[in-house]
């Protein structure tokens, strides 16, 4: 994939599977995450609770043994008297929970497609996810840090 297919791409399983594996465990659990923040009007406090924990587990904060006790109490998913958005953004949630990063991304650009309603906001419209994809990853913008600031606060750099 060149740099101007990645930046104007609308297919997030092709941007995925081009990032492949590699791609940071952390960097594709807050893709998920993402996602199910714009859904979040959908989800109920448990679930939001559960996303909340996915982010920290993200982050570091917890680990995914924390995650799987989670997930066991949660109400199920797709009760009948829920709509199928509904339905759907809890289904982002549960691969928030989920043990492989990679796997839930790619199941959630799925759900995304299927959700999300068409309108002028980016983060809306039906390769939303695409768009989060390229705000959280840059394959060809390489970070680096100035020596100076790795000179300064004993090199911690957060």
């Amino acid at each position: 994939m060149t740099e101007s297919e990645w930046r104007y791409a609308g297919d997030c399983e092709y941007m995925l599977r081009f990032l492949g594996r590699e791609a940071s465990p952390r960097k594709l659990r807050l893709f998920v995450v993402a996602c199910c923040r714009r859904a979040w009007h959908l989800l109920s406090a448990d679930w939001r609770s559960a996303v909340e924990l996915a982010e920290r587990c993200a982050e570091g904060l917890v680990d995914q043994q924390d995650l799987e006790a989670v997930r066991v109490p949660l109400p199920l998913v797709g009760q009948s008297n829920d709509s199928y958005t509904k339905r759907l953004a809890c289904e982002m949630a549960v691969q928030a929970l989920s043990a492989s990063p990679f796997d839930a991304a790619l199941a959630t650009s799925g759900l995304m497609r299927q959700t999300v309603p068409l309108d002028g906001n980016p983060y809306n419209r039906r390769d939303g996810a695409c768009v989060f994809l390229r705000d959280i990853f840059h394959p060809y913008r390489p970070f680096s840090i100035d020596a100076q600031v790795l000179r300064w606060n004993g090199a911690c750099v957060m």
